[in-house]
């Protein structure tokens, strides 16, 4: 049985650049494939405006210095009426607002998306942050992966570099720009993980001689969406054994 997600996203930008832009269009991907989406961010920010002009459910939340206690309260309230079977942050402001509010209100799967390339401190509230509050880290490219793996000492299975989706004109939507049988693709790796295999030594899986130098991957729109509910969809079967699952 194919699952279906409510998926709420939060992002405390009030501009409108790549990375609402990437959150925009990630919610009609899932919103095309029959996930349910809700969008929180500033009120009369340009992510708010478009989303809800798209039909989108919205709520406006200010996130700033001394807004945080109200801010803590509203997305309790938010996320206890509204049930999200998934939450998504994508800014540092409401992500170390959200991700405590959505763990105290029991958010089933919540995960911080790290789109920029700054570096992040060690402090202990960070620590909280990227190792307590959330399930998973989607990063922009494998340089920010490395990072936090070094400053938070990351297991691999929790952090993912997670390219923008690119939408392509109609007549050339191949749905891919790279092998998704490739041994490094996050969700093989956790499907692996779930069965007791070792993702590094994959029996199945032929080896490849790779050069040294980095070179980077680059999705559709489709298949980021992909592999992003693969990702939903797999930590779903942590958390229930025994489901069964039909992926796209």
């Amino acid at each position: 049985m194919r699952s279906h997600f409510k998926i709420i996203h939060t992002s405390s930008h009030s501009e409108w650049g790549r990375i609402e832009k990437r959150i925009f269009n990630e919610s009609v991907w899932m919103e095309q494939n029959e996930h349910k989406v809700i969008i929180i961010a500033p009120k009369d920010s340009p992510l708010l405006i478009k989303a809800k002009q798209r039909g989108f459910k919205v709520y406006g939340v200010e996130f700033k210095l001394f807004s945080r206690i109200k801010d803590y309260k509203l997305l309790k309230d938010i996320f206890y009426n509204e049930k999200p079977d998934i939450l998504n942050t994508h800014g540092d402001k409401d992500s170390k607002i959200a991700l405590r509010a959505a763990k105290n209100s029991g958010v089933p799967l919540r995960i911080l998306s790290r789109h920029i390339s700054k570096r992040v401190r060690n402090f202990w509230h960070n620590r909280r942050v990227y190792k307590k509050y959330c399930h998973y880290i989607f990063t922009g490219d494998d340089n920010i992966t490395r990072h936090l793996q070094k400053v938070f000492k990351i297991n691999g299975m929790q952090i993912f570099s997670m390219p923008d989706g690119v939408i392509m004109p109609d007549h050339e939507k191949t749905g891919l720009f790279f092998n998704t049988h490739d041994q490094d693709d996050p969700g093989d790796n956790i499907l692996q993980t779930l069965q007791g295999e070792d993702a590094k030594n994959n029996a199945h899986t032929p080896q490849r001689h790779t050069p040294k130098r980095h070179t980077p991957k680059y999705h559709t729109i489709d298949t980021m969406g992909r592999d992003i509910i693969r990702i939903y969809s797999l930590h779903q079967v942590k958390l229930n054994p025994g489901t069964n699952l039909e992926y796209y």
